[in-house]
């Protein structure tokens, strides 16, 4: 099945991008990042999803959060790393009550990313250590994923991209996990 994405369409409310795309005749729709927290939000997506007969996946950094931070599941920031889980933790719950069967995340970053840097050149300000970060992601991808399958959801392990501007700045050193071969090979090892 393809499903097309919101964030795809720039809107603020998830409301809006889902009735926008509706209208255009999708009716699988991956619920991603680029709209903003409301009040409400939950609501809006069980009855879109009723009245128009929706299919719904989610990705990443979808329920939007409250405060935005960037969820990073290998953070070595024990702040950063509770909030990407209890993020996630809080999705499974969502995605049981809008019966979502789909969730996609991204594997993890090794370096500390803003808000403001998603999509940009990233900043090597603060740099985690490569095993601990990779340890860190494994044991929080393995948790998420028995708690998906508690609740009758599949979950997938998307890779990262790396910019030929972020190329440019570290070279082969990369601070994203799966945008290579050897680190695909690598998180595949390590998650048997």
């Amino acid at each position: 099945m393809i499903y097309v994405s919101s964030s795809c369409i720039k809107k603020n409310k998830i409301a809006e991008v889902i009735q926008y795309l509706e209208s255009n005749g999708i009716r699988n729709i991956e619920l991603s990042g680029g709209t903003d927290y409301y009040d409400g939000i939950e609501d809006d997506l069980q009855m879109l999803k009723q009245k128009h007969h929706l299919n719904y996946a989610c990705h990443a950094y979808f329920p939007p959060p409250v405060k935005p931070f960037v969820v990073n599941l290998a953070s070595c920031n024990d702040k950063i790393y509770q909030e990407s889980l209890n993020h996630y933790i809080q999705c499974v719950d969502m995605l049981k009550r809008i019966d979502c069967k789909v969730l996609s995340v991204h594997a993890g970053f090794m370096v500390e990313i803003s808000t403001d840097e998603i999509g940009k050149r990233l900043n090597d300000r603060v740099i985690y250590e490569e095993d601990k970060a990779y340890d860190r992601f494994c044991t929080a991808y393995c948790f998420l994923s028995r708690l998906c399958a508690e609740n009758g959801i599949e979950v997938f392990l998307e890779n990262n991209v790396l910019s030929a501007e972020n190329y440019k700045s570290f070279g082969y050193h990369n601070y994203m996990m799966m945008t290579d071969y050897d680190s695909i090979m690598r998180m595949k090892k390590q998650l048997n």
